[in-house]
């Protein structure tokens, strides 16, 4: 089962219902021209702007990323370290 979220301009994230157990992380970035229609988001000079992120390729693969996390049932915080 595979779910998704997307990462805020402030770098948060939330992804609800994910079940409880280990789980294999992938981050992807979305191409500067997808930045400026992101749904929910609308464009003001008051809100920072989205900015393109080029992250290295191991991310995007669930059999190259070496992120992961052992989900625990209720709220859980994990904060994603890509070098």
């Amino acid at each position: 089962m595979m779910k998704s979220g997307q990462v805020g301009v402030d770098g948060s994230y939330s992804i609800p219902d994910v079940p409880a157990g280990p789980t294999k992380i992938t981050v992807q970035s979305l191409s500067s021209r997808n930045l400026a229609v992101v749904k929910g988001q609308q464009s003001s000079d008051s809100q920072p702007k989205p900015q393109s992120v080029t992250l290295p390729p191991k991310y995007s693969n669930a059999d190259k990323s070496d992120l992961s996390l052992d989900v625990k049932p209720g709220q859980q915080t994990y904060d994603i370290d890509l070098k």
